[in-house]
């Protein structure tokens, strides 16, 4: 690959990405975000195609936001783009069962910036929650805690943690005493 380019919103291409972007008229070893902007073919999954590694798309703009504008990012390109993260809910405005459908590991909800309450903001209930499959300490680390524990009666917590409320609320004590 040629040297990075000096412009901190432009990357180096290969002669094939440099084809397959500008085309064989007018070839460039670099791409300039202005590009992107400026031609609706250079979406995220477009480019991804050349070859560009989500890293050096991140490089060419490290704004989220600028991606979703520009790129045309669904939600289940999301895992393709941890590296910035784009969050579902504020970049994507996505609700719950566009989440849920999208089977994502309670990691890369985590990777993402999700939290429990937006969750719960945009729906999240016990069923749903029980629907998931997450355990107990997959939920404290998106940020359910002991107050959330007191909407919970002793079904929603074997559904949703498939243990009794009990040892859940034991379980969210031991870990709030450190």
């Amino acid at each position: 690959m040629a040297d990075q380019p000096r412009h901190p919103m432009s990357i180096a291409l290969t002669p094939y990405q440099s084809v397959m972007i500008h085309g064989w008229a007018r070839p460039s070893s670099v791409l300039a975000w202005r590009q992107v902007e400026s031609d609706t073919k250079l979406t995220w999954s477009y480019l991804r195609t050349t070859g560009l590694s989500a890293e050096a798309l991140k490089r060419l703009q490290p704004d989220p936001a600028e991606w979703v504008r520009h790129g045309e990012i669904k939600l289940h390109m999301l895992p393709d783009m941890l590296c910035f993260p784009v969050h579902p809910i504020r970049h994507l405005k996505a609700d719950i069962s566009e989440l849920w459908q999208l089977q994502l590991p309670s990691h890369q909800l985590e990777q993402m910036g999700v939290t429990y309450s937006e969750l719960v903001d945009i729906g999240l209930t016990p069923e749903i929650m029980a629907r998931w499959s997450f355990s107990l300490t997959r939920w404290r680390a998106l940020g359910f805690c002991l107050q959330d524990l007191g909407a919970f009666n002793e079904r929603d917590c074997f559904r949703a943690f498939h243990i009794p409320r009990h040892q859940a609320e034991a379980e969210l004590r031991r870990c709030t005493d450190y």
